[in-house]
């Protein structure tokens, strides 16, 4: 009996290889299809994401992201003065600077982030690092991490000297 078909040499080869385009063509098309599916969610993340920052610039008031740069205002206490202070990104550091001859027991700071329309965003009370009493004429450096907020107009920090005495 005769073979009708020759499963060697060049013709295995050309049928092998019209096999594997036979299986790419599902393989391809669930490829694109998983693209589409992961492009349609990332569409709709985006539109989320864009209409929840529409709504808290609505909340303070805002129509168009702010392009002036976060004041910084500094607030202080009867004894403890900030000698400098600046803002580098979301990093807050300054200097305070304890002005009287007596020790402050429990000094700490707060810092305020405002809108544009007085509205406060964030707000925060620290201790001082290290030993937290401050010794008579004695600076100390302090940093802390601000959350980024689109919203924030100015940051205020305030001295606070220890014994409700602001």
């Amino acid at each position: 009996m005769r073979r009708v078909s020759d499963e060697s040499g060049k013709q295995a080869g050309l049928r092998n290889m019209g096999r594997f385009f036979l299986f790419m063509i599902p393989s391809a098309l669930g490829g694109a299809a998983i693209l589409w599916i992961i492009a349609a969610f990332g569409w709709i993340d985006l539109t989320r994401e864009l209409r929840m920052g529409q709504r808290t610039m609505q909340s303070v008031g805002l129509s168009v992201l702010p392009r002036t740069p976060i004041v910084l205002l500094a607030h202080d206490g009867l004894c403890l003065k900030a000698d400098s202070s600046y803002m580098d990104g979301n990093r807050l550091q300054f200097y305070a600077k304890n002005t009287c001859d007596r020790w402050l027991p429990s000094p700490s700071f707060s810092y305020r982030i405002k809108a544009h329309n007085g509205t406060v965003i964030d707000s925060h009370l620290w201790a001082f690092n290290g030993d937290r009493a401050i010794g008579p004429q004695e600076r100390r450096e302090q940093y802390v991490h601000v959350d980024d907020d689109r919203r924030a107009e100015t940051v205020e920090l305030w001295m606070i000297d220890g014994r409700g005495e602001d």
